[in-house]
C-alpha cells in the first residue's frame, strides 16, 4: 500500500508534535517537581537583613502577603543612615508584615534607593524621605495601619 506524501507528512508532524509535549512535561517536573528546588526556600528568620534576599525567596514572601523594602545607601550620606535606623524601628513595628533589606553600597554617592514591594503594588524612591517611606507603606502595605486611614483623613 502505498501512503501518499502527505499523510507521512502528517504522522511525521503528530510525532514530533508529541514527543515535544512529552520533552516539556519531563523538562518541567525536573526542574520543578522532581528536583525539589521550590520546596527548600525558606525566609529569614529576622524580618531584617543586611543581604539581598534570592528571587525565590522573593516569591515565597510576597506569596505570603509581606511587603519588602529594599534600601540601598552609602554610609558616608548621613541622611541614608538617619533612615536605615528608623526603619530598624519600623521593622520591630510591623512586625511578619515586613521584610527589610538593608543594603551598603559600597561607593561614596550620596544617594539612596528605596523600593517597596507587596504582591498589589510596588513604589521606587530615589533620595527617599521619612515621609516618602511612610507615605510608601501606606499605599503598598497588604494590612496597613489604622494610622494610614487617619492620615489620608486629614489630607483630604
Amino acid at each position: 500500500m502505498k501512503l501518499k506524501i502527505t499523510t507521512v507528512a502528517a504522522i511525521l508532524f503528530i510525532v514530533l508534535m508529541l514527543g515535544s509535549t512529552i520533552a516539556y512535561s519531563f523538562i518541567q517536573a525536573v526542574n520543578f517537581g522532581l528536583g525539589g528546588g521550590s520546596a527548600n526556600v525558606e525566609l529569614p528568620s529576622s524580618n531584617l537583613v543586611d543581604y539581598g534576599l534570592s528571587i525565590e525567596q522573593e516569591q515565597l514572601a510576597l506569596s505570603q502577603d509581606k511587603t519588602i523594602i529594599k534600601y540601598s545607601y552609602s554610609t558616608s550620606c548621613v541622611e541614608c543612615l538617619s533612615l536605615a535606623g528608623q526603619l530598624e524601628g519600623l521593622a520591630s513595628q510591623l512586625g511578619s508584615q515586613v521584610i527589610i533589606e538593608r543594603l551598603v553600597q559600597q561607593t561614596s554617592n550620596q544617594t539612596a534607593v528605596m523600593t517597596l514591594t507587596s504582591s498589589q503594588n510596588s513604589k521606587i524612591y530615589d533620595s527617599p524621605t521619612t515621609e516618602d517611606l511612610i507615605d510608601g507603606l501606606c499605599d503598598v502595605l497588604i494590612n496597613p495601619p489604622v494610622d494610614c486611614a487617619v492620615r489620608k483623613l486629614n489630607t483630604s
